[in-house]
């Protein structure tokens, strides 16, 4: 017998996003998101899904080789 798989889908829409800092190297921008998360079965069906709720995060980004990388995160007040 096996056991039923399900898997979690992480869902988010960015609703604001400002630029706090930039510089040559380093770009800090304040996210704001509405965020939820849905439990799919095997056939992809939705099991069941969380409220939605709002967060405000903080993305710090810095130039590596010319690339703009996530170097940071955290929830912002």
């Amino acid at each position: 017998m096996t056991g039923v798989q399900t898997c979690a889908l992480p869902i988010s829409t960015i609703t604001g996003l400002t630029i706090e800092e930039r510089t040559a190297q380093r770009l800090v921008a304040g996210v704001l998101l509405n965020y939820s998360d849905a439990r799919l079965n095997q056939a992809g069906q939705v099991l069941n899904r969380t409220p939605s709720r709002t967060l405000r995060n903080q993305y710090v980004f810095g130039r590596d080789d010319g690339i703009w990388r996530v170097a940071a995160f955290r929830p912002a007040s």
